[in-house]
């Protein structure tokens, strides 16, 4: 695996690393008003990434991010939109907690808003 891109601050983390044919962004933390100005960065990086690699699919750990505000939701949103535009679509694979209601709430409108492009998988 190789390190891709990192951001942090004091209560929100994220690392996307290039896994075979996937790269793989896990979130940690509170993506909050604070985390935002991480968030979007790194979800850009991400999709350029995706080509320069030539992988097929991006897998976003989410299990251990606490909450997500409707800010954060809404970048989401945009890098999906922008994967869905893309000239060669990839598959985006949400990992979910039970443990965290509002995943279960949001990741279900992520998917009806991608269709075709995003699944979830709970753990």
């Amino acid at each position: 695996m190789t390190e891709l891109v990192k951001v942090s601050d004091a209560t929100f983390s994220g690392c996307a690393v290039h896994d075979g044919n996937a790269i793989v962004l896990r979130l940690s933390g509170t993506a909050d008003v604070a985390a935002q100005q991480h968030l979007e960065p790194l979800l850009a990086a991400v999709h350029a990434q995706v080509a320069a690699l030539g992988v097929d699919r991006v897998q976003v750990d989410l299990r251990e991010l606490q909450f997500m505000n409707s800010s954060c939701i809404k970048d989401v949103i945009v890098w999906l939109e922008k994967v869905l535009k893309a000239e060669t679509a990839y598959l985006v694979t949400f990992l979910s907690s039970e443990a965290r209601p509002w995943q279960r709430r949001s990741l279900q409108a992520l998917k009806q808003f991608a269709k075709g492009i995003v699944s979830i998988e709970n753990c």
